[in-house]
């Protein structure tokens, strides 16, 4: 009879490191970054959203959404998922993703080198269905006018290291529209090793959660005009006018907006815009001036002379009579925004009264122009538009 010998070497420890082999290589760690079938979805257990305003950096918002297991058995933690938001800003996004342990994982660095394998969706909610830009993703909530849409927009600013470069979605710039409004802010990760292109389509979840958001706009309640006679600073000049209503549904409050100035003189003008629905009063003028490039002021003295081509630079000047008749008063604007070259911005003035007495009103104006200033009325957006009694004596 013939024997057979056994080789224990082989029987028993081949099997055993070809089964650790395999572990090795399946198990979700860097050295899947090579491998385009993996399939293991990462658990985040923290899925935080740090906006920072472009125009200040000293205004960064955070909200955070804490999961407690991967199947969420247990609802997610939700009670600091709150973007407290101001209108008209553009924010810099930064998605930050941990996982659990001591100390947490980092799994953003994880993604960002598993680039080619993920995509992060942006969706704000609601959505209206005919603006098909805000419907990048499956289940969408109920369709509603475009003027109820959350008024914000997020795009990606990030790409994967493929070839061609595709979207990833950890840093996006994400900018509110000029109105307020309460909402939510979608954010999907798509794994999908392999076959990533760009759409929502193919892959899978790794995970799918809201964050509430609020937007809401500076409230101009007060805008004060105060005047100094350049030749005897004693002589001050200050009015405003209060608004009692965001959306001047009620008439503002002019009883102080009155101006009493003297003939043949020179005045130094400086305009200051407050919130006083703040605690305590928000001085919106540094914001204006921060962001001095998406401004400008509009002074328009009335009535208006038909040979004064300069004063007639906004539309709605009021009747044109002859320069005998019109206010005899001139505005200059003396700062200007960082643009190159430089374009005119208003918060800073000079006023010159001429040798005629009499009473007319100054306009003052305020056009938004983000990215599209050009130092003329259009384009843009008025973000207000009253008139200051004035009387030269």
């Amino acid at each position: 009879m013939k024997t057979i010998k056994t080789n224990y070497f082989s029987a028993f420890w081949l099997p055993a490191i070809a089964m650790l082999l395999v572990l090795g290589f399946t198990a979700c760690n860097d050295e899947d970054i090579a491998n385009p079938n993996a399939v293991d979805n990462e658990f985040m257990q923290t899925i935080q959203m740090k906006l920072t305003n472009i125009g200040d950096s000293t205004d960064v918002v955070i909200a955070t959404i804490k999961r407690n297991d991967p199947e969420d058995l247990t609802p997610p933690d939700h009670s600091k998922d709150t973007l407290f938001l101001k209108a008209n800003t553009a924010y810099r996004g930064e998605l930050i993703l941990t996982g659990g342990g001591t100390p947490n994982e980092n799994i953003s660095d994880t993604i960002r080198k598993r680039g080619t394998e993920h995509l992060v969706f942006y969706q704000p909610l609601p959505v209206n269905a005919t603006d098909t830009s805000r419907i990048k993703i499956p289940g969408s909530a109920t369709s509603v006018p475009l003027s109820s849409t959350l008024g914000m927009r997020v795009q990606r600013t990030d790409f994967d290291k493929g070839s061609p470069p595709l979207p990833l979605g950890l840093e996006t710039i994400i900018t509110t529209e000029g109105r307020s409004g309460v909402g939510n802010l979608r954010v999907l990760l798509r794994h999908q090793p392999g076959v990533k292109n760009s759409r929502y389509d193919p892959g899978s979840t790794d995970f799918d959660y809201s964050f509430t958001v609020v937007i809401k706009k500076d409230f101009i309640t007060r805008i004060t005009y105060s005047l100094v006679n350049a030749a005897n600073a004693s002589d001050k000049v200050t009015a405003y006018l209060r608004r009692p209503d965001i959306n001047d549904n009620i008439a503002p409050d002019t009883s102080n907006a009155k101006l009493t100035l003297k003939p043949n003189t020179r005045y130094i003008g400086t305009l200051t815009l407050t919130d006083s629905t703040k605690e305590p009063d928000l001085d919106l003028t540094a914001g204006i001036r921060q962001n001095r490039n998406n401004y400008l002021f509009f002074y328009q003295a009335l009535p208006v002379s038909d040979s004064d081509t300069g004063n007639i630079k906004i539309p709605g000047a009021g009747t044109v009579i002859s320069a005998s008749q019109a206010l005899d008063m001139t505005v200059k604007i003396t700062d200007k925004d960082s643009e190159a070259p430089p374009l005119p911005l208003g918060l800073e003035t000079e006023i010159i009264t001429g040798s005629r007495t009499g009473k007319g009103t100054l306009r003052i104006l305020l056009r938004r122009q983000t990215g599209l200033k050009n130092g003329r009325f259009e384009p843009g957006i008025t973000e207000f538009d009253y008139v200051f009694k004035v009387s030269i004596e």
